[in-house]
């Protein structure tokens, strides 16, 4: 599991970048919890818009909501995004998950 940023900057809109490689098939119904990304101005959000890519060995292509939806649940005070599984994943990829905080 990777994490980036678009930017270092405090005063704008920062787009964080998660990267999940997989192993094993992530079961529909569970969930993904991305914590500790304390800092930022954004408030609560019981749907904060998200992107999904899904990266084989040749190829890149977005999640429909199927897999992910297209939101995820914002905690602001824990820098806490949790996304549910709606659909079986494939195992042995790399799933980008994208969202913007500020």
């Amino acid at each position: 599991t990777r994490v980036a940023q678009s930017s270092p900057s405090m005063n704008g809109v920062n787009t964080i970048t998660v990267t999940l490689s997989t192993l094993h098939t992530f079961n529909r119904g569970n969930t993904i919890t991305i914590d500790g990304l304390q800092g930022t101005v954004t408030p609560d959000d019981p749907a904060l818009p998200i992107s999904a890519f899904i990266r084989r060995p040749q190829s890149i292509r977005p999640l429909s909501a199927a897999e992910f939806g297209q939101v995820g649940r914002w905690t602001q005070s824990s820098g806490r995004l949790i996304l549910t599984i709606f659909r079986d994943s494939v195992p042995n990829v790399d799933y980008w998950i994208s969202f913007q905080v500020q």
